[in-house]
């Protein structure tokens, strides 16, 4: 009965003491954050990681870590933080403690590149470890570490300045002496570099020493009738760069070599397409391992001469039904619309027929004539899936053709744009002026994406452009958000009348890495926005007898 009781009244008093306890269940879990932090001096903006939760802050080298001076600030769903002083110190990590419901630990980090240089005679690299205020100097062989002869450095900040160096001598007694630039040190011993910047002093650690390379060919690039070759030596003496045909027992000297210090660069011509072949380096006596590459194959894609047509019902398709490398947006428009791609019989260079583009509309929404290597997926709703890149391993210097424009004055461009989620239309202010054209040339790497139809097909393309998700992928690698897949990339983009019947154009290809390519996107279009609903309806482009030109 006691027992009972007792534990009646424990419950109670449980029950009672858990009202006094707020349920954070009941709350909404609500993410406190840092939305907005400026600071005096930045050298880029700002970056603030939400996910890990860090404040990144980037001070030009006029500025002092220590002294930050903060302009702005701002917090959200914050119910508890600490205000932060007109100056921080950011010379190692601020943390700070946001709070609502629970508590959120940001941290604040001050980073400050430095531009540090040595300008020394017979320096073949220099390594830093600026942590550590220590840098070591590695020179050709033929440099004597006794007799270096240092133009200038910069080891500090900006305004900083080397005021004097001290060597522990064959005495082994130190010896100091002032910098005044351009000056010949001894360095082959150990030196300190003593740095001022704003009355303090720091030292630097610097170390001289001979730079032991021994002769490599460091890098190929092969293109079709030549390859491009990277190598490196010691400095000393004279080098050759051999290549012969694998299999050969002859080696051949390329005739132009430039020197550079360690360095060496080298063209090898006359080679032929789709061959083997090996490179080395000799210096003296010594050889370096060989270096086996292939030259690439000059490979031109199906129907670039824009031939053949296929018509099935009311739909016209650029290819034969065994030859499907390139598409159009035609089975989106033509259910509703006429075909905005079409072959042009009257209207060409030479052959049977070119292609024609013309801006129209389909659902009410602009629908811009093109063309592109890939195909056509599916419609959702007004949305149209397509996908773009046909496979592709070759390495083309330029793409060359002909076009012929004709553009209507641009209307109807939407400030905002309902179909892609309400996003701003970076291309509103065409209104009033002339659509423009575009012809575009890419070249893809291989993906880890594996890209799937809407039944779970594979498809061989790089990409599934969504078209309610304008300017994706970017493509351009001088822009931001660029994909880094993207090799090499060209692109004309013009708002000129073609006056005099066709005109040929030549579209280089600026290549930015060396990767393998796996797909090429080609893609001509009438209206050269037309993914973000901003061009003319009426403009038509014609183009005929695309070709690949290889080096």
């Amino acid at each position: 009965m006691k027992t009972s009781r007792y534990i009646s009244m424990l419950l109670a008093a449980v029950l009672l003491t858990s009202c006094v306890f707020k349920n954070e269940m009941a709350y909404p879990r609500m993410f406190a954050e840092i939305t907005t932090f400026k600071v005096e001096g930045e050298a880029v903006p700002t970056t603030i990681d939400k996910r890990k939760m860090t404040v990144t802050v980037v001070l030009d080298e006029q500025q002092d870590l220590r002294k930050v001076k903060v302009l702005d600030y701002a917090f959200a769903n914050v119910d508890k933080a600490p205000e932060l002083p007109e100056i921080l110190d950011l010379s190692t990590p601020l943390t700070l403690d946001l709070a609502n419901y629970h508590i959120y630990r940001w941290t604040i980090v001050g980073e400050q590149p430095v531009e540090r240089f040595i300008d020394c005679k017979g320096a073949a690299e220099i390594r830093w470890m600026p942590e550590s205020h220590q840098a070591q100097v590695l020179l050709l062989r033929t440099t004597d570490l006794k007799q270096v002869e240092i133009n200038d450095m910069k080891l500090g900040l900006e305004d900083s300045q080397v005021i004097s160096t001290t060597s522990i001598g064959a005495d082994h007694l130190p010896h100091t002496e002032e910098c005044v630039f351009p000056m010949t040190l001894d360095c082959s011993y150990e030196r300190k570099f003593q740095v001022e910047y704003k009355g303090e002093t720091t030292e630097w650690t610097v170390i001289f020493e001979h730079m032991q390379i021994e002769p490599a060919v460091t890098h190929v690039l092969p293109w079709c009738w030549h390859a491009d070759v990277e190598a490196e030596f010691d400095g000393i003496g004279d080098v050759q760069v051999e290549y012969r045909k694998k299999g050969s027992t002859k080696w051949t000297a390329v005739q132009e070599v430039k020197v550079n210090g360690t360095k060496i660069s080298a063209d090898i011509r006359d080679l032929k397409p789709a061959h083997e072949y090996e490179v080395r380096l000799v210096q003296g006596e010594s050889i370096s391992e060989v270096k086996a590459f292939k030259t690439g194959k000059p490979e031109q894609l199906a129907n670039m001469g824009f031939e053949d047509w296929t018509k099935t019902g009311k739909i016209w398709f650029p290819y034969q039904p065994e030859k499907r490398i390139w598409g159009s947006a035609n089975p989106g428009v033509a259910a509703v619309s006429e075909n905005t791609t079409t072959p042009e019989y009257n209207i060409k260079t030479e052959g049977n027929a070119s292609v024609k583009m013309i801006t129209g509309s389909a659902f009410g929404i602009l629908a811009a004539g093109n063309l592109f290597t890939g195909q056509f997926g599916h419609l959702q709703g007004t949305t149209a899936h397509l996908y773009w890149g046909t496979p592709f391993t070759s390495r083309p210097s330029k793409l060359t053709g002909f076009y012929k424009y004709i553009p209507s004055t641009i209307t109807g461009a939407k400030e905002t744009l309902s179909g892609a989620g309400g996003i701003k239309n970076p291309y509103y202010d065409m209104n009033g002026k002339m659509d423009c054209m575009q012809i575009m040339v890419a070249l893809i790497a291989e993906g880890t994406e594996v890209i799937k139809d809407i039944n779970g097909n594979v498809i061989n393309s790089a990409y599934r452009v969504i078209s309610s998700k304008p300017g994706n992928p970017q493509l351009n690698p001088e822009k931001p958000g660029h994909d880094p897949r993207v090799i090499a990339f060209g692109e004309i983009i013009t708002d000129k009348t073609s006056l005099d019947g066709f005109e040929a154009f030549e579209l280089p290809l600026k290549y930015y890495d060396d990767r393998e390519p796996a797909y090429v996107i080609v893609i001509a279009c009438s209206s050269a926005y037309g993914n973000f609903f901003t061009g003319a309806i009426g403009s038509q482009l014609y183009v005929d007898d695309f070709k690949f030109v290889y080096e």
